[in-house]
């Protein structure tokens, strides 16, 4: 109890520090003239929301980055790659615009909010609308609350009867005492697809990374091959079960030759063409399964305006949940 009344007081001073430009209303009952209640209010703005949003903004960017760096490692030369990634180095400028634009929104406008009427206005699109810390005070009792307009891409454009049908969006079958849980096939599907690819991708670079290391005389040879098996293992788990029979048999095939050359490590007379000859069969097996994973990834990722969509209500979402998480159960 004495714990938790600790925090809860680390909380409010907290908030005291990170609120600011108070807006304060007090309100009385009288009965025959006679005061027999009263009740205040205090308004405030919350210091930390464009920098939620910032960094919000900057996770989108990171992780945008990641994928990007998938085209440079595929072979062929096709104009939906292309295009992709196009449109994932431009939203990458995007999000650079926007985080600029959201960091200096309090400098700018002196002011940590959006209003309602400022909805459309595209350098303000990431940051909570009425995003507000209330203190309601009623006699002796005082509660915390968050106050805050719907999360929305407004500057976007309202279609398609909004973006929870535009995603798919379904309510599942299950009891919840408060609310109810909504499910979004196409958006997991999304995000495995793409989580796929980044991983395959990252595993590559491990290799490399190993490469380097044992090249340099400063490597250990269980080690890369453990980074190399991290890196099969990838390949397998992709297309274990995928029945396009011509491109997994040449994915499986690669990864074949790899494995065979790997069992005779500690046998190779020669650790350098040992090395050199690995790294052609292992990028020749990663680069086979990278595309593959791509050309399969189309169907499945989301467009670039749904993402930008997307972004912008999660980054909204955001700032309303941390702030209702800063001032949750305060009562006091």
């Amino acid at each position: 109890m004495e714990d938790g009344g600790d925090e809860a007081q680390q909380r409010l001073n907290w908030l005291s520090e990170q609120t600011v430009n108070p807006l304060q209303k007090h309100f009385e009952v009288r009965k025959n003239n006679v005061s027999i209640a009263s009740y205040s209010e205090n308004m405030s703005e919350l210091k930390c929301c464009p920098l939620i949003a910032v960094q919000y903004i900057q996770l989108c960017k990171v992780d945008d980055a990641r994928f990007h760096s998938i085209f440079q490692d595929v072979n062929g030369d096709y104009d939906h790659f292309t295009k992709c990634a196009l449109e994932v180095e431009n939203r990458m400028n995007y999000y650079k615009t926007a985080s600029e634009e959201t960091a200096a929104f309090p400098l700018v406008y002196k002011r940590y909010f959006k209003r309602s009427k400022d909805r459309e206005i595209k350098e303000q699109e990431f940051i909570g609308i009425n995003v507000h810390i209330q203190k309601f005070t009623l006699q002796d009792r005082v509660w915390l609350t968050t106050s805050c307009g719907a999360a929305a891409a407004h500057t976007k454009g309202f279609r398609d009867n909004g973006l929870w049908h535009m995603m798919s969006v379904a309510k599942l079958d299950t009891e919840e005492e408060f609310g109810c849980k909504m499910f979004c096939l196409k958006y997991e599907r999304h995000c495995k697809a793409r989580t796929a690819i980044v991983n395959l991708k990252e595993s590559w670079g491990d290799v490399t990374s190993g490469l380097q290391t044992m090249r340099s005389g400063n490597g250990c040879l269980e080690v890369f091959i453990s980074q190399c098996q991290v890196l099969l293992h990838n390949v397998r788990q992709s297309i274990i079960s995928e029945m396009d029979g011509v491109l997994i048999d040449e994915v499986k095939e690669s990864a074949m030759k790899c494995v065979n050359h790997l069992k005779n490590a500690s046998q190779a007379p020669d650790e350098s063409v040992f090395l050199t000859e690995a790294k052609t069969n292992l990028f020749s097996t990663y680069s086979k399964c990278l595309e593959f994973l791509v050309f399969r990834a189309f169907s499945v990722i989301i467009t670039d305006s749904d993402q930008k969509r997307l972004d912008n209500v999660c980054s909204q979402i955001l700032t309303i949940a941390t702030a209702s998480v800063l001032t949750g159960n305060l009562c006091v």
